[in-house]
């Protein structure tokens, strides 16, 4: 279903901004995995592939589907049956095969009966950056030395962006003085004159009307 929908999405021309990620595992020791994108390697962590009498399977997968957690369970190379509960991260590629946390003693060399083992705390750097659909190539070969141009940051954190300096800057205003004349304003005195006024009332007179 995968694969189909990749295809259907290149036939289509179906874009999306967002970068793709391409995981390639090479069990050449130390055993690694490489996050490549936009030409550079952007993250890289050790990993333990499979044991001789259960190995990882060279190819490349897309990952099909992925857990936060999950118990495992499966059969051991000498039959005993195993079940990890809490198995953080983990993104399946091939089958039973997957990209995931595990506790370790060491890393770098193979343990697992398949799987790609990585340290809990890279597990959770990796684990954005393996959405379903991501190509995973499994692989036997020096990468270090064909990857040789590109930039490999810590196996243990995230690549961050370059610290950035600005520097100090300081300016400086020159006072300014800003002087206002004083202003003297006369009002001239204004005299008026209301002319007397005499008013004559003329005294009304009422007639009563006549009794009936």
């Amino acid at each position: 279903a995968v694969w189909s929908a990749l295809e259907r999405a290149v036939a289509e021309r179906t874009v999306s901004s967002h970068p793709y990620d391409y995981l390639i595992a090479t069990e050449t020791l130390p055993e690694t995995i490489y996050v490549w994108r936009d030409g550079r390697i952007i993250y890289q962590t050790l990993t333990n592939s499979g044991v001789s009498q259960a190995p990882t399977e060279q190819g490349t997968w897309p990952v099909y589907v992925r857990y936060t957690t999950t118990t495992m369970t499966g059969t051991n190379p000498d039959g005993s049956h195993y079940s990890d509960p809490g198995i953080p991260n983990v993104a399946y590629f091939h089958g039973g095969d997957a990209v995931h946390g595990f506790i370790r003693s060491g890393y770098g060399y193979p343990q697992s009966v398949g799987c790609l083992e990585i340290p809990i705390s890279n597990s959770a750097v990796m684990f954005p950056l393996d959405p379903i659909g991501t190509l995973v190539t499994v692989t036997t070969g020096n990468l270090v030395s064909e990857l040789s141009g590109a930039s490999a940051p810590s196996t243990s954190a995230t690549p961050s962006a370059p610290p950035t300096t600005v520097p100090a800057t300081t300016t400086t205003v020159p006072a300014t003085t800003t002087t206002v004349p004083a202003t003297t304003t006369t009002v001239p005195a204004t005299t008026t004159t209301v002319p007397a006024t005499t008013t004559t009332a003329a005294a009304p007179t009422t007639t009563a009307p006549s009794a009936g």
